[in-house]
């Protein structure tokens, strides 16, 4: 079996620690082969594997949801994480929020609710949504294509754009995408697709 600093290595590139709008607690790991999160699954006898489909973002997750288990294995992988390190006392901190019993109605003090949403922004602080990181826009998509074309060069004054960011001014009317003008330092990449 792989060891913990193995796991904690793994969660750093492929794991996240979220926060819900109510303050819950969810572990992921996402993997396009899940051969390895079986095994994980079975190091740590906790979580579950789900298949997310034919989506975008095809492949496996094991997920951990249960406030005892999720603080088992932040505790266990802490020592051992180096780049995912804040984001699991972020999260630790919010399970040490989390009631140990819940019965009944018994819903949460404003107090209560404003603690979780402050750990659940601080969090969000350090990765963006999901959807946002894992996946360029058709339209970013496009625009790198364009440049790639132009040998990174813009065609009027031959700066070079290799260094722009991927959203950097540039207007394709072949592909239908049109930026607004922005500050005069931009104006030059827009005359090679005008």
């Amino acid at each position: 079996m792989p060891s913990t600093e193995y796991w904690a290595g793994f969660f750093d590139g492929e794991g996240s620690v979220y926060i819900n709008s109510i303050g819950g607690v969810q572990i992921n790991v996402a993997q396009k082969n899940p051969e390895v999160l079986y095994l994980l699954k079975k190091d740590f006898d906790f979580g579950y594997i789900r298949n997310k489909g034919k989506r975008i973002y095809s492949g496996f997750n094991w997920n951990v949801n249960r406030k005892k288990d999720a603080k088992i294995f932040l505790n266990a992988i802490y020592p051992f994480s180096i780049v995912k390190k804040k984001e699991i006392e972020i999260g630790l901190k919010a399970l040490s929020l989390i009631r140990e019993e819940n019965i009944g109605c018994n819903p949460l003090s404003e107090k209560e609710m404003e603690e979780r949403m402050k750990l659940r922004m601080e969090l969000k602080s350090y990765h963006p949504n999901r959807h946002e990181f894992s996946l360029r826009s058709r339209e970013e998509k496009i625009r790198q294509l364009i440049k790639e074309e132009y040998d990174f060069k813009c065609s009027t004054c031959g700066t070079d754009l290799r260094n722009e960011p991927v959203n950097f001014q540039i207007i394709s009317t072949a592909n239908s995408f049109a930026v607004n003008v922005v500050p005069d330092r931009y104006l030059h990449s827009a005359a090679l697709f005008v």
